[in-house]
């Protein structure tokens, strides 16, 4: 099943989940409790969409993407009738691999009108998590990373999503073995996170892995984490 398939134990996973709940405290003390995400409530579709735009780029760029896409098309019926691989790749120009995110996104937006005969992810809201992440994934171009975004963020689903910087802190930390895949740490993580702490430990991982814990040089000097980490005690090497 999507959401259970890794080689770890229960065992395993009750001391990944016994770390997190030392662990989450300490970066809540440092960036605060987030309750909410800022795009909590959005329609899933949008949710998508967002989240292919923001592949491989900045914050800053990923939203004049996205505001350049609505100015020009406030609906996707709009988009899919009017729009088109080419004139979208011009609108979202400034959020980088413009025609590999325009191909990706006009084929989805088919897809889905070959599916359910219109533009809405809104059958998600029936589905469990596991039946929602394996319907988004069926789609080309869509992984886990950028499903458990829509169910986290769009319809609140008590889900991580893992990037790049949870990736890295998850290694150094021992939550996760060194050579864990990006998928394989959804599944991990995802099962050791204790119920309701997902949102908080997700944005307060991407926090520190930006302010203190960089892929490079990482500030450990005024890291309040050294005392639980892998990476500050010479035991990992990521």
């Amino acid at each position: 099943m999507v959401l259970n398939r890794t080689n770890l134990g229960n065992g395993a996973i009750k001391k990944i989940t016994e770390k997190i709940e030392r662990i989450a405290p300490i970066l809540e003390g440092v960036y605060g409790h987030p309750t909410y995400h800022p795009h909590a409530q959005e329609d899933p579709l949008d949710e998508l969409i967002r989240t292919i735009l923001s592949q491989n780029t900045t914050d800053a760029n990923t939203h004049l993407a996205w505001s350049r896409l609505k100015r020009r098309w406030p609906t996707w019926e709009g988009l899919w009738v009017e729009g088109g691989a080419v004139s979208l790749q011009d609108a979202i120009k400034p959020g980088g691999l413009s025609a590999i995110k325009a191909e990706r996104i006009i084929n989805i937006l088919g897809e889905l009108m070959e599916r359910e005969g219109k533009l809405s992810l809104d059958i998600l809201r029936e589905m469990d998590d596991e039946g929602a992440i394996a319907y988004l994934i069926s789609f080309k171009g869509v992984g886990l990373k950028t499903a458990y975004c829509v169910l986290a963020f769009s319809l609140g689903r008590d889900l991580l999503p893992v990037d790049t910087h949870i990736l890295r802190l998850s290694r150094r930390l021992g939550f996760l073995p060194e050579r864990t895949t990006m998928d394989e740490a959804h599944i991990i993580l995802n099962r050791a996170t204790p119920s309701g702490m997902a949102l908080s430990f997700h944005m307060n991982l991407i926090a520190h892995g930006r302010e203190v814990c960089s892929a490079r040089n990482p500030h450990c000097m005024r890291c309040p984490l050294t005392v639980e980490c892998l990476y500050y005690s010479g035991e990992v090497v990521v």
